[in-house]
C-alpha cells in the first residue's frame, strides 16, 4: 500500500485522498529568504465524518514556523510541547488509545488535524520560511510539483466559480539590487512598485495540479557585494544576517593549472551492512557518480577491517572511468569484516593527489569504532595544516553520514564538526540518495575560513550558530545573529545608525582575503520587516543543540534538552524533543490527535511518495489530458534507478541505452512520426526524454536528481543553442512519457 501526500484519510491498509480544490501560496522573498504560506482548502466528499492526516514533504533548508487548520469553521492553532506532555495529554483525551508521534523526521511534516464532517470543507495554513538558493549573482526559488499534492484526474474547477485552482502571489523586495525577475517555468505578470522599491509577481491556473515545478529566477546586479540584512518580528526584536557571496571577482583564488577538486567517498562495507544498508548504499554512490562535476578527481574507499579502494589514486573523471567506478560499485558486498576507519582514512588524507585545488570527503558507517580519538585527530590534523601554513595540501573538507540505529552518532557529529563538513543520519526506510547529494552540493560550494563578525552593539546580543562556520558550506548566510529588543537604534523602518558602523566582517578564501563594513555610508544594510527568521535562527541553534547532545556529557543534557523546549515553544519550531499538538483558537480545547504506529505505510515508509503527473500540453482539452495516477513507490524507485544508470559522465543519455534500461520497444513509440525530434541526434533523443521522466513521472525525488538533471541541461545547451528549439523537443519529449506505450512502464 503505498502512502499519498496532502490531507489523506486511512481506515486500516486502505488510504484516501480528501478533494483537493484550490491552493493559494503567498508570501515575500527579502534578499536569500523568502517566507511562505501555503493554504490548502480540502472538501470531505464522503457524507460521513472522516478522519484527515495532513502529510506534506519540506523544502530543503526550511523551516516551518506555524500551522493553523479550519474544519468546518473551527480554527484550531499548532503549538509545540514535550514529547512526554503530548502523550499524555492525546491519551487523556483518547483513554490510552493513542501511542507517541513520530514527528522527527526532518524532511516530511505530518500532524493528525482530526474529524472533518461529511460535505464539509477543510482549510490547513503552513507557514515556513526558506533559505533560497544562490550562485553567483543568481538567486532561485524553486516549488516542486509535490507541494501540490493532487490524485483525481477529472478535478477541474470551474472559472466561473470565482476560485482558482491554484495562485502564486509573491513579493519580492530590494529591487534596486536585482538586474531582472524571470520565471522560465510558467508565465507570470510583474508589477513594479518604485516608492517601495519591491515587484509583486502573480501566477494563476484554474486548474490543478502544478503541471510542473515553478521557478523564479532572480538575477542580482554584476557582482553583488556583501549585505546586512536587517528585520523586526512581532515582539520588537532585532535580526540581522550577513550575506557573502564568495565569488572569484569578490575573493580572487590563484589558478593553478590542471587543478581540479577531489571527492572521495569513504564506504562502510563491514558485515552489518549487509542487507538493504548496503543495497542503499550502491544506489546512492551511482547516483552520487553521476552527479559530479564534469571537471573533478575522484575515488571510492570501502572499508571494513581492512580497505580496498577503487583507483589507487584518485582519477579524473571521464567516460572511462565512470564505467570502470559503475561496475565496481554493483559488485559492492559487505564482506570487509570489522569496522576500522582510521588507517584508510590516514593515508587517503594525507596524500591527497597533485593536481587537487580541494579535497572533498564523504564517510558512510552504520557502526563504531574503537579508535575514535584517533580518527578525528588525523581528521583535525589535516584539516588545520593548511590554515596554518605547515602544508601545501589543498583545502579539506568531511562530511559523514550515519545509516542505521546503532551507528555512533557521536562520532559521525565529529568528524563533521572537526571536518568543518556537516553530518547526516538516515534510519529505518528513508532514503539515503537525498542526504548524499545534500552533501554533495555542499562539497561543490567554496570553502571559507577565518570568519570572524564584529558587532556594535554588544550587550545582549546573541549569535547563532553560537560558533562561526569556518569552512562554510554554504556560500552565503556565513552570520545570522539575533539583537536584543532594547537596542533603540532601530526604529521602524528600521534606519542604521547614524554613525559609526553597526557591524563588520572578514573571511578569506584559499589565499585570498576579504573584510567589509557595515554602516550608514556604505548602502549595503537592508531593511525589512521579517517576523519569521526568529523561526529560521531558532531553528538553527536547535539543530546545534541536537548536536551537542550526541556528544556531551549526561550531567549537561538536562540543560540541553531544556534549551530545546524553550526555543521549540517559544518560536514555533519542530525538534527531536518536541510534538506538534493543536489547540482550539475559540476554547483552548485539544483538537486533531497523534498519529498512530498501527499506520506504518504512513510513518515509516519515507519512500512512499506518490506523484501527481499532469498535462504534457497545458492547452489540451479532455481527450488529450494526462491522468494523475497513484504509482507504486517501489515502481518509481526502480524506474529512478534505471534512468540513473543510463547517463553518461558529459550529462548526455542514449536513447537506445535509455529505451532498453526502461524495458520501452523503439518502435512502440512511433519517433519517426515526430521529425523534428527523431532528426535529433541520439544522445539529444535520449537526454530530452530522460529530462520529461524525471520531471514528469519522478517530480517527488527532485533533491536526488537535481545535480544530474543540471548536468544534462548543460550538455543540451552545448548541443542546441536555440533556446526555441530546445523548448519544442522537451515539449514533444512530455507528449511521448505521457503516451500510452511510454507509460506502460508503471504496469
Amino acid at each position: 500500500q503505498s502512502s499519498m501526500l496532502g490531507l489523506v484519510h486511512v481506515t486500516g491498509t486502505e488510504t484516501k485522498p480528501f478533494k483537493l480544490t484550490s491552493v493559494a501560496i503567498t508570501g515575500s522573498i527579502c534578499d536569500i529568504f523568502s517566507q511562505l504560506t501555503f493554504s490548502y482548502n480540502y472538501l470531505n466528499e464522503d457524507p460521513a465524518p472522516r478522519e484527515g492526516s495532513f502529510f506534506l514533504p519540506l523544502l530543503p533548508s526550511s523551516v516551518v514556523c506555524s500551522f493553523h487548520t479550519t474544519v468546518d469553521g473551527n480554527k484550531y492553532n499548532g503549538i509545540y510541547v514535550e514529547n512526554e506532555k503530548a502523550l499524555k495529554m492525546y491519551e487523556n483525551l483518547n483513554a490510552g488509545s493513542v501511542k507517541q508521534n513520530e514527528l522527527k523526521q526532518e524532511d516530511m511534516f505530518k500532524v493528525n488535524i482530526g474529524t472533518v464532517p461529511g460535505g464539509k470543507s477543510c482549510n490547513i495554513t503552513i507557514k515556513i520560511v526558506v533559505e533560497l538558493h544562490q550562485t553567483n549573482d543568481l538567486i532561485r526559488l524553486e516549488l516542486p510539483p509535490f507541494l501540490i499534492p493532487f490524485y483525481e484526474s477529472t478535478q477541474l474547477l470551474e472559472t466561473s466559480s470565482g476560485t482558482n485552482g491554484l495562485t502564486v502571489d509573491l513579493v519580492i523586495h530590494n529591487m534596486e539590487e536585482i538586474m531582472k525577475v524571470t520565471c522560465p517555468s510558467h508565465r507570470i505578470s510583474q508589477v513594479f512598485n518604485r516608492k517601495e522599491d519591491s515587484c509583486r509577481i502573480v501566477y494563476e491556473q484554474f486548474e490543478l495540479p502544478l503541471s510542473e515545478e515553478f521557478v523564479l529566477e532572480i538575477n542580482l546586479n554584476e557582482n553583488p557585494k556583501p549585505r546586512l540584512i536587517l528585520g523586526s518580528d512581532e515582539k520588537s526584536n532585532i535580526k540581522a544576517f550577513v550575506a557573502i557571496i564568495p565569488t572569484s571577482k569578490l575573493l580572487p583564488t590563484p589558478e593553478t593549472e590542471g587543478a581540479l577538486p577531489e571527492y572521495i567517498f569513504f564506504v562502510d562495507q563491514s558485515g552489518s551492512m549487509r542487507g538493504n544498508k548496503m543495497t542503499s548504499a550502491i544506489d546512492s554512490l551511482q547516483l552520487f557518480l553521476r552527479s559530479l562535476p564534469a571537471n573533478c578527481l575522484f575515488n571510492i574507499i570501502g572499508f571494513g577491517s581492512r580497505y580496498v579502494s577503487l583507483f589507487k589514486e584518485s582519477v579524473e573523471y571521464s567516460e572511462k572511468s565512470l564505467e570502470e567506478a559503475t561496475e565496481h560499485v554493483k559488485k559492492l558486498v559487505a564482506n570487509l569484516g570489522g569496522t576500522a576507519l582510521h588507517q584508510p582514512l590516514s593515508h587517503f588524507l594525507a596524500n591527497p593527489s597533485a593536481r587537487a585545488s580541494s579535497q572533498q570527503v564523504f564517510v558512510l558507517t552504520d557502526g563504531c569504532v574503537d579508535d575514535n580519538n584517533a580518527v578525528l585527530s588525523v581528521v583535525e590534523r589535516n584539516v588545520k595544516a593548511p590554515l596554518a601554513g605547515v602544508s601545501t595540501r589543498p583545502p579539506l573538507r568531511v562530511f559523514s553520514l550515519g545509516i542505521g540505529d546503532n551507528v555512533d552518532k557521536s562520532l559521525v557529529v565529529s568528524i563533521a564538526k572537526v571536518g568543518r563538513g556537516s553530518s547526516a543520519f538516515v534510519s529505518g526506510d528513508e532514503r539515503l540518495e537525498a542526504k548524499v547529494i545534500r552533501q554533495l552540493k555542499q562539497a561543490t560550494l567554496p570553502i571559507v575560513d577565518e570568519v570572524k563578525m564584529e558587532w556594535a552593539i554588544q550587550e545582549g546580543k546573541e549569535e547563532v550558530p553560537k560558533q562561526t562556520n569556518e569552512g562554510s558550506f554554504a556560500s552565503v548566510n556565513l552570520l545570522l545573529g539575533l539583537l536584543p529588543a532594547n537596542y533603540q537604534s532601530f526604529t521602524t523602518p528600521y534606519p542604521p545608525p547614524t554613525e559609526g558602523h553597526l557591524a563588520k566582517i572578514s573571511a578569506r578564501l584559499h589565499t585570498s582575503n576579504f573584510s567589509a563594513e557595515f554602516g550608514p555610508s556604505s548602502k549595503n544594510v537592508f531593511c525589512y520587516p521579517i517576523p519569521e527568521l526568529s523561526c529560521f535562527l531558532a531553528k538553527k541553534r536547535i539543530v546545534e543543540i541536537e548536536n551537542e547532545i550526541l556528544t556531551e556529557r549526561n550531567n549537561v543534557l538536562g540543560q540541553l534538552t531544556n534549551s530545546i523546549f524553550s526555543l521549540s515553544s517559544s518560536y514555533t519550531v519542530g525538534s527531536k524533543e518536541t510534538t506538534l499538538i493543536l489547540l482550539s483558537e475559540a476554547t483552548q480545547e485539544l483538537g486533531g490527535s497523534l498519529i498512530h504506529h498501527s499506520n506504518p505505510a504512513l510513518l515509516t515508509k519515507r519512500r512512499s511518495i506518490t506523484t501527481s503527473i499532469s498535462r504534457a500540453n497545458k492547452k489540451a482539452k479532455t481527450d488529450e489530458q494526462s491522468h494523475s495516477r497513484l504509482v507504486d513507490p517501489e515502481q518509481m524507485e526502480a524506474l529512478l534507478k534505471q534512468v540513473v544508470l543510463s547517463q553518461h559522465a558529459n550529462g548526455s543519455f542514449m536513447i537506445d541505452d535509455l529505451l532498453m534500461k526502461l524495458k520501452i520497444s523503439p518502435e512502440t513509440l512511433a519517433l519517426e512520426k515526430l521529425p523534428e525530434f527523431y532528426s535529433c541526434p541520439g544522445d539529444v533523443q535520449g537526454t530530452v526524454l530522460a529530462l520529461a521522466v524525471l520531471k514528469c513521472h519522478l517530480a517527488n525525488f527532485q533533491q536526488e536528481w537535481q545535480m544530474m538533471f543540471d548536468k544534462a541541461k548543460g550538455f543540451l545547451a552545448m548541443k542546441i543553442p536555440s533556446a526555441v528549439l530546445l523548448n519544442r523537443l522537451m515539449t514533444t519529449s512530455q507528449k511521448i512519457v505521457f503516451s500510452e506505450s511510454f507509460q506502460a512502464v508503471f504496469n
